[in-house]
């Protein structure tokens, strides 16, 4: 994937408007236009920054420095670690399968937790 692509792509993962977001980096709505369509050079690197502020990415995924786009593409921006691979574990599985795991994080979800310290009799 493309930087531009990228930018894209991250941009609609968070449901911004090119408006919004260009008011949100402190650019005009075309300058996003000609990013999003790789017609102009790269942003500056202020503008990379408020990029990846906005959008809660990396400069290294935007710019293209790590990893295949499609590995990187975040949909999940909170703060857990264990969450955000899960999340891009199960982008990659098939639909039948996300039903199974759906199934299992919702009998999960509805069982008494006990603490593992807690089972040691």
């Amino acid at each position: 994937m493309k930087r531009y692509e990228r930018l894209k792509v991250a941009r609609e993962a968070k449901g911004l408007k090119k408006s919004h977001f260009a008011k949100a980096i402190g650019v005009q709505p075309p300058t996003i236009t000609e990013w999003e369509r790789g017609d102009t050079v790269s942003p500056s690197t202020n503008n990379v920054m408020n990029i990846c502020r906005v959008l809660n990415i990396t400069p290294e995924w935007l710019m293209g420095d790590q990893g295949n786009g499609a590995a990187r593409t975040q949909t999940y921006f909170g703060p857990s670690e264990k969450i955000a691979r899960a999340v891009a574990l199960m982008e990659a599985c098939p639909d039948y399968e996300l039903d199974q795991i759906l199934g299992i994080i919702e009998t999960l979800s509805t069982k008494a937790r006990t603490k593992p310290q807690d089972l040691v009799t």
